[in-house]
């Protein structure tokens, strides 16, 4: 026997077989690689977008619906909540969102019994301001809160106003903007012909303006309603109407520095579509 016939030979299909797995080991190989690349590519980026990022603004909004209020009469609020908070919030930074919708619908209902001991009459305009500074004393992270109470409508109040507060951490101070919203709906007037409107208003009080001097929601209801039905020129346009009525309720309440109209006239059999007019006045200082 040579020595040649003790070498053992791979048949064809042995060398297919060898080569067939040596390929798919190297392109498992290859894949893997492939994987590690751009993973490490990931990080990078990633990294380099977290530290470049900025968050401009970050808020949140909840509402607490039909929370009974004692006034008089019991009321039925909702209270509606939008808050932003500082820069560079973390996870633990956040409030517990539940925790604040509680705390805000028990103070407002404490606020309410408290105050009906002394006054049945209290003003809604005191309740806002109340609930925001519950917020920020609160929660130090909230550096601005606003508060809007809607009242829903009784026999006594046949329509739904909205009193709200805007206000914002400086320091230990919380400087506070507060408004209120009275609507007027589906109102039948004659003004360039027979006309049914709709008109929200509203007037923000002026710095410093005690919320219990504000009039009563009817008593400024009821002196937009007469300054719509005794407007002496019926075909004024409706621009000239609404900044006529804001300047007279400028003129009568000083207690509001700034009011804001919206008008927005029903569609008629002459003037088919719906057309909407706004107005902001100033009082001069």
């Amino acid at each position: 026997m040579c020595f040649n016939q003790l070498i053992i030979r791979p048949s064809p299909a042995q060398i297919h077989y060898t080569l067939g797995y040596g390929r798919y080991l190297a392109y498992w190989i290859l894949m893997h690689l492939r994987i590690i690349y751009f993973a490490s590519l990931l990080t990078i980026f990633s990294n380099l977008f977290a530290s470049n990022l900025t968050v401009v603004e970050e808020t949140l909004s909840m509402t607490s619906e039909k929370i009974p209020i004692q006034k008089g009469m019991t009321s039925l609020v909702d209270i509606v909540t939008n808050i932003s908070y500082r820069d560079n919030m973390v996870q633990a930074d956040y409030p517990d969102f539940i925790e604040m919708k509680a705390l805000l619908e028990e103070t407002a209902k404490a606020f309410g019994r408290e105050k009906r001991k002394v006054d049945e009459l209290w003003s809604w305009q005191s309740l806002p301001p109340a609930l925001c500074k519950v917020v920020l004393d609160t929660y130090p992270n909230v550096t601005e809160v606003s508060i809007a109470l809607v009242i829903a409508p009784n026999y006594k109040m046949p329509f739904s106003p909205t009193v709200a507060c805007e206000m914002i951490r400086e320091g230990k101070e919380f400087p506070a903007i507060n408004s209120v919203e009275i609507p007027i709906e589906v109102f039948g007037i004659e003004h360039q012909g027979p006309n049914v409107i709709d008109l929200v208003t509203t007037l923000f009080a002026k710095n410093g303006a005690s919320t219990e001097e504000l009039p009563r929601f009817k008593t400024i209801r009821d002196r937009l309603i007469t300054g719509m039905e005794e407007y002496p020129i019926e075909s004024d346009y409706w621009e000239t109407l609404i900044k006529a009525l804001s300047a007279d309720l400028l003129s009568n309440y000083p207690s509001f520095d700034r009011i804001e109209m919206f008008l927005n006239v029903h569609p008629t059999s002459t003037l088919t579509y719906p057309h909407e007019v706004t107005c902001v006045t100033l009082r001069k200082e």
